[in-house]
Order: C-alpha cells, then structure tokens, then sequence
C-alpha cells in the first residue's frame, strides 16, 4: 500500500484586509478535497505576501497573484475575486499559474474568452460564507438586499440580476 501523500500548503492573502475567514473556509475545502484524491493537508500556513516566501507543495494566492511566490511552490492556484482584479496588471501572470478558480460560472466564462488559457487549467468553486445552524421565523419579512458602493462591477452584476428577477420572489432593493 502506497503512503499518502502529505501536502504542505500556503494560503497567500493580504492579512490586513479581512480574508481571514475566507482563507479558513479555503482551508477545510482543501482538507476535504485532498481527502477524496487518497492525500491529506499537512501543515497550512497562512502568510503574507510581505512575508519572507518559503518552498511548499501548493500556494493558494487569494485575490491578486503575488508573482514573486510562483517559484517557491510546486504547484499554485489563483483564487479570482472578480471585484479586485485589475485586467492589465494580472492577466499576463495566468499562464503561470497551474489552476485558476472562480466564484460562478460566467466570470469563468468571461476569462476563458478574454485570456485565452486552456480549459484545463479553470474550475470553479461556488464560494459561500460559513454554515449557520438558524432558520427563520414564521413571521420574518422576506426581502432581498443588493449593496452594490461604487464597484463597477458589482453594478454589472446588479444588472443582470435584475434582468433575472421574477415578480413572484420577494422584494429586492438595491442600494449605491
């Protein structure tokens, strides 16, 4: 019988800008993930990009791609926030990066088309907040809220929600 493998795995993120419970929810999806491959997760490190690099199995880059930790792993991922990604500034690092993950569908889409990369190379992975044990009371309103500030592209995606939305849901109010 083959020993399991045993994956050291850095979770790249600024950690003064609050992804900390993102890079969690990351950490078990991975735990859970190498579990049904036949690997486990060994030790996850979550470091910032100011720290100093060091070698590893896999580096998970949240958000922006930190170019300079790409040698330093054998094997990285880029986790896109749509929100944060500046088109002319990180599209050119993609093809280095060996898997490239997406919240939905369409911005996977979107990528594909504009950057050209292979197929093989994207997936996405539906990102969700962490599971609470409520449900809602017989009484409680049911609305929707959409805060959409001045991001460019959370007023694009506004707009095709709206395209979407039937009379028979709730309420949904949307607020700049």
């Amino acid at each position: 019988m083959t020993p399991k493998a045993v994956l050291d795995v850095v979770i790249l993120y600024n950690r003064a800008v609050g992804l900390h419970k993102d890079a969690l929810l990351l950490e078990k999806t991975l735990a859970q993930a190498a579990k049904a491959n036949g690997q486990s997760v060994g030790k996850v490190r979550h470091m910032d990009p100011r720290e100093v690099p060091v070698m590893c199995d896999i580096i998970v880059h949240l958000e922006i791609p930190y170019y300079a930790w790409i040698p330093y792993s054998r094997y990285n991922i880029m986790m896109i926030n749509p929100e944060w990604w500046v088109s002319e500034a990180y599209d050119p690092y993609l093809p280095a990066f060996d898997l490239i993950l997406f919240k939905n569908e369409e911005m996977k889409d979107l990528f594909k088309v504009v950057c050209g990369l292979d197929e093989s190379k994207y997936s996405v992975v539906p990102w969700c907040c962490e599971e609470k044990k409520q449900s809602l009371r017989e009484d409680a309103v049911r609305e929707f809220l959409y805060l959409v500030g001045g991001s460019v592209n959370k007023a694009n995606a506004a707009k095709s929600l709206v395209a979407l939305w039937k009379e028979s849901y709730p309420v949904l109010h949307i607020y700049t």
